[in-house]
């Protein structure tokens, strides 16, 4: 069941859901405009009550999903993508997708990222005196990297479309896991020692990883 709310001035379409195993009400954001509410199936009464009492909430997390809604790339002919954190005109830029499909454009970037994310990993690896055996690029939507045991390192292709900087952190974070096989406060100094840019980089990601996500 879908409702029309205003919410400090703003319209939002909520997508009720009941269900026998919830106990308390639940509140998710599907996008900036759309949330969705989960109810224990024996609800009773408004409740709307207690969604006006999360509307600050709401409205940030509006805002936030908003400015990522804003920065995902046109991946279509005449349209922009993103390629090492600048917008780049879909053919009409050395340096951008010449244009296709999706899946087209996906190959072109998955093309250059192994070129150049192999390029950062060696100039890291020898800078650190950390070797690897292999790369291997990654099609991953919920991690940037990987690093196995035997020396693999795995980075997402979808990296090709952020800042240098944030490429070189992922690259140093994963190298790392090499020495420091964990995510523990050694593994964090030695990355942090290694890369003076690496908490810029992570806020970077937090900020606008989404964005590079399709």
């Amino acid at each position: 069941m879908d409702r029309q709310l205003i919410i400090g001035g703003k319209n939002f379409l909520a997508r009720v859901q009941r269900s026998d195993r919830r106990r308390t009400l639940g509140l998710q954001m599907e996008d900036a405009s759309t949330l969705v509410v989960r109810l224990p199936a024996s609800w009773r009464g408004p409740w709307e009550p207690e969604i006006e009492k999360l509307s600050g909430w709401i409205l940030k997390q509006s805002e936030r999903l908003a400015r990522q809604e804003e920065e995902l790339p046109a991946l279509y002919p005449g349209g922009w993508a993103w390629v090492l954190g600048e917008r780049r005109a879909i053919g009409h830029h050395p340096l951008a997708p010449r244009g296709g499909d999706r899946a087209e454009i996906k190959r072109w970037y998955q093309r250059e990222a192994r070129s150049h994310l192999a390029s950062r990993l060696d100039w890291w690896s020898r800078q650190l005196g950390i070797d690897y055996t292999a790369m291997r690029l990654s099609d991953a939507t919920g991690r940037w990297g990987y690093c196995r045991a035997d020396g693999v390192i795995g980075l997402n292709w979808r990296l090709f479309q952020a800042p240098v900087f944030v490429i070189d952190y992922v690259v140093v974070h994963e190298l790392m896991h090499r020495r420091y096989p964990h995510h523990q406060a050694a593994f964090w100094r030695a990355v942090r020692g290694a890369y003076a840019e690496c908490d810029a980089a992570k806020a970077w990601l937090k900020a606008h990883g989404r964005s590079l996500i399709w």
